[in-house]
């Protein structure tokens, strides 16, 4: 395994506090208030949204459909990758958002913030479902590979709970309160976090063992990422766990043979997030996200208008017709005006030549009344 740099960007002005990747796109935001986008499949720039005036502190994509942006005012963003177009701004929290995290289904959003909540929020109709008032101020979320936990990091601790019951089923305490910086799932049952003490746990959150210790940094241990399943099947995990520190190493690790990684790397910058993304085909995942795209689209038209039904007025009139024949010649002109009116949209269920005879009935009445006059003048 090698890594190799794909392209280098100097995107912002100020530190990058925030990034989200996708299968073709990948997001940064920061302190000088801007989102940047990307195309991976491209490998440049694609443009900026400046809608938020604070710094940017988390990022979360759904495939490639919808990015979901926090700030340190509390607003949290969710935007169409389609045309890059705001669709709804939620409002919760009452502080800055400190993180987001998708649910694999992309139902659901979990972020929590400075205001001692976490609030679990509705994609489908953009609401918040769920709120909890917490009596830390939780630092870090992420759910697992399935979604059916979640975890929750406040500054030395891992909480660990059931998504469907809410239950607390695990938690634990990070040895002489070294501060945690990151976390993630690797397996249901397992997860790693890293910070200040400068090494990688991996917790068993059923027995609460320690299923390995990840060491070899030179400094805090700054972002976790779990690489996809289907990209490296090789190893029983079907898992690599890639790390940053702030020591400027990207390191990847095999957690089958956890003593040291696979391969790593060093970079001239100060390393704050990492993100990673599944590639694929640019227009083949294009298609498919169109059709089986998150309900996330439908938040900007909630309730579809129902169609109007012209052809229901047509039915209710041609009773009105029969009781015309009788009326006098000034109604008549009238009848005229109506019926043409109201016989376009009734063409296409009614033939015309049913029209015809009801609207020219009483002119061959009125001549047989002149000509009988004219007779009996004659005489």
């Amino acid at each position: 395994m090698e890594m190799k740099l794909k392209f280098l960007n100097g995107a912002h002005l100020g530190c990058i506090k925030a990034i989200a990747a996708s299968g073709n796109w990948f997001a940064t935001g920061g302190t000088d208030e801007a989102i940047k986008l990307f195309d991976l499949v491209k490998n440049r720039e694609v443009g900026s949204l400046f809608l938020h005036q604070d710094e940017i502190t988390c990022l979360g994509f759904h495939n490639d459909d919808h990015l979901l942006s926090g700030d340190k005012t509390g607003k949290l963003c969710i935007w169409r990758a389609k045309d890059w177009q705001l669709v709804r701004e939620l409002k919760g929290h009452n502080d800055g958002i400190n993180s987001i995290s998708v649910h694999p289904s992309g139902k659901l959003a979990l972020t929590c913030s400075r205001d001692r909540t976490m609030r679990v929020w509705n994609l489908s109709n953009a609401r918040a479902a769920y709120s909890q008032q917490l009596s830390y101020e939780a630092e870090l979320v992420c759910w697992s590979m399935s979604g059916d936990f979640y975890a929750i990091s406040s500054r030395h601790k891992v909480y660990v709970y059931d998504t469907k019951s809410g239950d607390l089923i695990y938690s634990y305490t990070q040895p002489k309160y070294d501060a945690i910086h990151s976390i993630a799932f690797v397996k249901e049952d397992e997860i790693a976090s890293g910070g200040e003490d400068r090494k990688i746990t991996v917790w068993n959150t059923k027995t609460g063992s320690i299923k390995a210790t990840l060491e070899g940094f030179g400094n805090r241990v700054k972002g976790l990422a779990i690489s996809p399943k289907q990209n490296y099947p090789a190893t029983d995990y079907q898992n690599f766990l890639i790390s940053i520190s702030s020591d400027h190493t990207v390191k990847v690790w095999d957690l089958d043979k956890p003593k040291f990684p696979v391969v790593q790397t060093t970079v001239d910058a100060r390393l704050t997030c990492i993100a990673i993304g599944t590639p694929h085909l640019h227009k083949a995942q294009t298609q498919t996200e169109e059709v089986n795209s998150p309900t996330v689209e439908e938040v900007k038209q909630p309730q579809a208008q129902p169609q109007s039904q012209p052809q229901a007025q047509p039915q209710s009139q041609p009773p009105k017709k029969k009781n015309k024949k009788k009326r006098n010649s000034d109604k008549v002109e009238k009848d005229p005006q109506t019926t043409q009116t109201q016989a376009q949209p009734q063409a296409q269920a009614q033939p015309q030549p049913q029209s015809q005879p009801q609207t020219q009935a009483p002119a061959p009445a009125q001549q047989q009344t002149k000509t009988k006059n004219k007779r009996q003048k004659k005489k």
